[in-house]
């Protein structure tokens, strides 16, 4: 059995399809999700999801030196992807690169 809720693998989903990403759901052998950005000069970034004490943390890192967390609730998923998202971008941005979205 998951221990990922329909309800977030569905608004992951949503979410990856407006911002042109893939999610992956196994590493490993281990159920997980992960979603990697990779920006239009080859950057990459990686958002990924935790449980703690029955809430998420949803995760990010510019496989560098920035990092991104943040504790939610699950009615609260959805605007910490985006949330999650933007911060990503704003790294992005920070080094003068873009990213098409497909």
């Amino acid at each position: 059995m998951s221990d990922f809720p329909a309800k977030l693998d569905d608004q992951l989903g949503f979410f990856c399809k407006k911002n042109g990403l893939h999610v992956s759901s196994r590493y490993q052998g281990e159920e997980m999700r992960s979603v990697e950005l990779v920006d239009d000069q080859g950057a990459g970034y990686q958002i990924w999801l935790e449980t703690l004490d029955g809430a998420w943390i949803v995760k990010a890192w510019d496989r560098k030196s920035f990092t991104f967390s943040c504790i939610v609730e699950n009615e609260e998923f959805g605007l910490a992807l985006e949330n999650t998202y933007k911060e990503v971008m704003s790294w992005i941005l920070s080094a003068g690169h873009t990213r098409t979205i497909y």
